[in-house]
């Protein structure tokens, strides 16, 4: 009998740890730095939002910015990694358009102490005054 109730122990345990892997749903700050070239300057920018993780499961995150309520559904390949593309609203540029709207983004996703992350690399192409630009650079959401 105790032999039975220990193992059932340890699979409610491996259990509970197998779940917590997923990113949790909850509130997540995220900053993305990044850079482009013009013809005659390297621009880097830093930019910060809010975002909400409404739903997780094995194979995908619903993540919401906050300002906006754009959604974006991120899928989670083998493991940790996740692909996709994060959606932006009210983002303007200079001249008044619309600046970057949506990104690609390659990362994972992990857990340290009791803080959430979701990590990695992201690309666009957006337009200033008709011209095209290619912008990369790094991202991180937390969650708070």
């Amino acid at each position: 009998m105790n032999f039975r109730f220990y193992f059932l122990l340890g699979t409610c345990v491996v259990v509970i740890f197998a779940c917590q892997k997923e990113p949790p749903r909850g509130n997540y700050a995220g900053q993305f730095k990044g850079s482009y070239e013009t013809e005659t300057q390297r621009i880097v920018y830093t930019t910060n939002y809010n975002f909400e993780i409404t739903k997780s499961s094995k194979t995908e995150i619903h993540l919401k910015e906050q300002d906006s309520k754009t959604t974006s559904i991120l899928q989670k390949k083998s493991k940790d990694s996740i692909v996709g593309r994060i959606g932006f609203g009210r983002i303007y540029n200079q001249s008044g358009g619309p600046a970057i709207n949506t990104i690609s983004i390659n990362g994972k996703h992990y857990k340290e102490g009791s803080k959430s992350y979701i990590s990695g690399t992201f690309s666009t192409t957006f337009s200033i005054d008709d011209k095209q630009y290619s912008s990369d650079g790094n991202f991180i959401l937390q969650s708070y």
